[in-house]
């Protein structure tokens, strides 16, 4: 099988190189059919906005989180359905995002953004299964020495800007660090012994 072929499996496609092309093009797909019917459509306000809210965003929802979009991918799909959506809403679709993201006691509409709400169930993922200690739990682990052990940073490298590390491969773990820059808050602290690991050791 060539690496770059994507697999379907349970919803989700998935490359062995860690391409998300094929996955984006699925999305792409669901994204242009929602726009597509809903340009059509004589939907109200309120249904409009349901429509996005329970039937598009769920759909949308499912592959990211163990995925490795960026933030410009994830807003090119949201600009796609935000042109055909906005008209619908009676909003003017070249509005700023600051209003169509911010939160109603500001005056914005408070839509999810999706570069967020991936980022929240990424770290639900990464954070549940770490407690668990599962075997998931375990290969995230493993891949979190690897990753510190790349970046040279005396420091957890999640909880530091990304663009210090540009010589990392892009990858699940490693996409995990910028959504630190949209939250006030560390990533994620690892335990006492995470650093007294024996392959940290060994390289130190």
């Amino acid at each position: 099988m060539l690496s770059q072929r994507s697999i379907h499996t349970l919803g989700v496609h998935f490359s062995p190189s860690g391409s998300n092309t094929c996955a984006l093009e699925v999305l792409r797909d669901i994204v242009l059919e929602y726009c597509t019917n809903i340009k059509r459509s004589h939907l109200t306000r309120q249904e409009a906005l349901t429509s996005y809210i329970q039937y598009l965003l769920p759909k949308l929802r499912f592959q990211p989180p163990v995925l490795s979009l960026s933030q410009q991918d994830c807003d090119k799909l949201t600009s796609t359905i935000f042109l055909a959506l906005l008209p619908k809403l009676h909003v003017n679709r070249h509005t700023t995002r600051s209003i169509i993201f911010g939160p109603e006691k500001y005056g914005g509409l408070a839509l999810p953004n999706l570069y967020i709400t991936q980022g929240v169930d990424k770290l639900h993922l990464f954070l549940g299964h770490l407690r668990l200690q599962d075997r998931t739990g375990n290969l995230i682990h493993i891949d979190q020495i690897y990753l510190q052990l790349l970046s040279g940073c005396g420091s957890f490298v999640l909880n530091c800007p990304a663009n210090d590390f540009k010589w990392l491969e892009a990858g699940w773990l490693s996409s995990l660090g910028p959504l630190h820059l949209v939250s006030p808050y560390c990533l994620y602290t690892p335990t006492n012994g995470f650093f007294q690991s024996p392959a940290l050791m060994i390289c130190s």
